[in-house]
Parts: structure tokens; C-alpha cells; sequence
């Protein structure tokens, strides 16, 4: 499973937070360091968050990202 800052852009978009990984609030190296010992040694929840990962690939397929990105500029030039 994948842990993150929560930063202002980016990570969110992408990481559904205690579905396939952890966003931890900007800058708390305390709570990084928490969260990254909570999945050291909590087997279960690496095993459930990281099932989790082929979803995030999918959501990001080039074939999703690419239909999306067509039906807005279709909608912009009125298609």
C-alpha cells in the first residue's frame, strides 16, 4: 500500500484514503512515522490496502484517462 502527504494537489486525486493507501496530513513526520509502523506491523491492513492497488490502475488507465479527456473536448467544440 502506498502512504502520502496529503499535499495540497496530487495525492488525493489519486490515493482514496484508508481504501487503497494512507494520506497523511503535509509535513507530520510523526504521523508518517506512525503510519509507516501501523502497516509495518499490521499484516491485514497491508494485505487489504494493497489489494486495493489494481483498482488505482485501472482508474488511471491511459484507455480511461484518454476517453475522459475525448468526451470533454467534445463537449467543448459542441461534438
Amino acid at each position: 500500500p502506498v502512504i502520502s502527504f496529503d499535499c495540497p494537489t496530487g495525492p488525493r486525486e489519486i490515493i482514496r484514503n484508508e481504501v487503497d493507501g494512507i494520506l497523511v496530513p503535509a509535513g507530520n513526520l510523526q504521523g508518517l512515522t506512525e503510519t509507516m509502523h501501523r502497516l509495518m506491523s499490521d499484516a491485514a491492513t497491508r494485505r487489504v490496502l494493497g489489494a486495493r492497488g489494481p483498482e488505482v490502475l485501472e482508474r488511471f488507465s491511459e484507455d480511461r484517462i484518454m476517453g475522459e479527456w475525448n468526451r470533454m473536448l467534445a463537449s467543448l467544440i459542441g461534438g
